[in-house]
This record gives C-alpha cells, structure tokens and sequence, in this order.
C-alpha cells in the first residue's frame, strides 16, 4: 500500500507563490532580470533564457551583406575604421589603431528564449520608465518589417521571432497604452504589459499562450 507521504499531491509551483517572487527577485529586480528570472523558473531545464544574448550584434552588417558582398571585401591595407567579411570566421572584423576586432554594428536585445529540444529560439524586449523618457520608442526598431526579417534570415525561421514586455508608467497611463497598442497591433499577441504588480501568472501565461507552440 502507497504510503499517506506518496498520496499527497506535490502543490503547484504557483502555490508557492512567495518563495517564487522572492527567488526570481521579482519587484526588485528591473523589469529585464525580472522577466529572465521568472521565465526562467518556470520553463526550467526544458529552455535556457539568456540575458542580452549577443547573437545579433552583427546584424545591420549581415543584412547588408546580404545585398551588397562587395562592400566587404578586406582592403589591401586596411585604415582606420575599414570593416571587412573574414569567410574563416564567418564573421566581421574593423580595423581599430593597430588592432583588429570584431565588428559591432547590430542590436541587442534584453532577452533570448532558446528551447534546448529544438533549437528554436524567440527574443524579448523589456522596457519600463515613468512618466518620461523614450524607451518605448527605442523598443520599435524591432516592429520594423526589415528587422524582423533580417531575424527571420539569420536564423532561419518563419515566425515572428520578437516579444515587446513593457512594465511601469508605460503600462498605466492611457497615453502610453494607446501608442503601444497602435505600435504593436500588427502583432498584438507578442505585446505584453506586464502591470506593476508584475504577476508571474501573467507573464507564465503570456508564453504559453503566444511563445510556446512557436519553439516546439
């Protein structure tokens, strides 16, 4: 017979819902680390969330590239500020004083979402201020069609491949709400506003509703 120790239902992880805020750090925290803990919690050893993961920071070049090869051909005597393909290192390199060194002219977002199983992966971007500043509007470079695309190119996909999280000031006054709402009503299910209570069940539910069946 099962002993009454085995009968007893493990609680869910959100039962713990004290222990969970305070591991993931959740009101402390930035609204980027904030997100990267509580997703990481959750999704556990399943994905692995990678905090400004560095995978595009060549990207403007790469999608040049695509169109114009000739304009990355290494000069004979490179100067100052030359930027060239290395087909050994697939990638790109600058000159810089007497040193060469990779080339940085891509974007970097706050998060990555990478299912260990597939490979398939999926970028967020977080964005929280009061009630002044532009870091919504610095979050629309990746709404642009030509972005998401050279994404798409890079990494071989066809699914959208951004979320746009925003938290604070941004998701409570009516004026920042109907921007990013206009902003991102091409894609509205990528959008989160994360309120300021910063509820894990919104955020656990926002990937699994939109996220999740993109990267299986």
């Amino acid at each position: 017979m099962a002993s009454a120790a085995s009968l007893t239902p493990k609680p869910h992880y959100l039962s713990t819902r004290a222990n969970w805020e305070a591991g993931a750090n959740i009101h402390g925290a930035s609204v980027r680390d904030a997100s990267a803990a509580a997703l990481s919690q959750y999704l556990g050893s399943t994905y692995e969330v990678t905090v400004e993961p560095r995978d595009l920071r060549q990207l403007w070049l790469e999608d040049d590239y695509a169109s114009h090869p000739e304009r990355y051909v290494k000069p004979e005597t490179p100067s100052e500020g030359d930027i060239w393909f290395e087909p050994s290192r697939n990638l790109f390199v600058q000159k810089r004083a007497k040193s060469i060194v990779v080339a940085q002219l891509g974007c970097q977002p706050d998060l990555k979402i990478t299912n260990l199983a597939t490979g398939k992966l999926y970028y967020v971007e977080c964005k929280a201020q009061g009630d002044a500043g532009n870091a919504h509007e610095r979050c629309a470079k990746y709404a642009s069609p030509s972005v998401l695309e050279a994404i798409k190119r890079r990494h071989g996909i066809t699914y959208h491949p951004m979320g746009y999280l925003f938290s604070g000031e941004l998701v409570t006054k009516q004026k920042y709400i109907l921007e990013l709402e206009a902003t991102y009503r091409f894609a509205p299910g990528h959008l989160l506003l994360w309120k300021p209570d910063r509820s894990i069940e919104a955020i656990t539910s926002w990937f699994d509703a939109t996220i999740r069946h993109l990267l299986e």
